[in-house]
């Protein structure tokens, strides 16, 4: 069997596929798509995420849960169990994945016997708003 015919296999066997997304699902998924393409730290809060989600007339409860199938089929990454992040929603995967590529990466000296100081962050991170810092550390300390 090859790759391809393997890896098809396994999303068509996948479950959470099967779930049918309502109309008013998938206008938050093309919300959520348009709102991630001009912003700079594409995150969002609950609250935000909320008002999206009330815009396409779903309950704070629908949202959410749909927050957490889009998160399951990789269009957001959403936090929703976790009770210290539960409050943060990435609209676009891979920039969080080029965020934290940015500690786990050799292009920099700033590990020292295995060890990043927490102050390090900070000139990592450079690029990115110092508001979300925070964030990103609590992401790091969560996994």
């Amino acid at each position: 069997m090859s790759l391809r015919e393997a890896l098809e296999e396994l999303i068509v066997s996948d479950k959470r596929l099967e779930q049918k997304m309502s109309f008013s699902q998938v206008a938050l998924e093309n919300l959520l798509r348009e709102r991630s393409q001009g912003m700079v730290v594409p995150l969002l809060t609950q609250k935000e995420l909320a008002q999206l989600g009330s815009f396409c007339q779903l309950s704070f409860e629908a949202t959410m849960s749909s927050a957490q199938h889009l998160h399951e089929l990789g269009s957001i990454v959403y936090f929703g169990r976790s009770s210290i992040l539960k409050d943060l929603c990435v609209l676009d995967p891979q920039w969080l994945i080029d965020v934290l590529a940015t500690v786990f990466t050799t292009k920099h000296r700033w590990v020292k016997q295995g060890i990043l100081l927490k102050n390090a962050l900070a000139q990592i991170w450079k690029e990115y708003p110092e508001r979300i810092h925070s964030l990103l550390l609590d992401l790091l300390g969560s996994t």
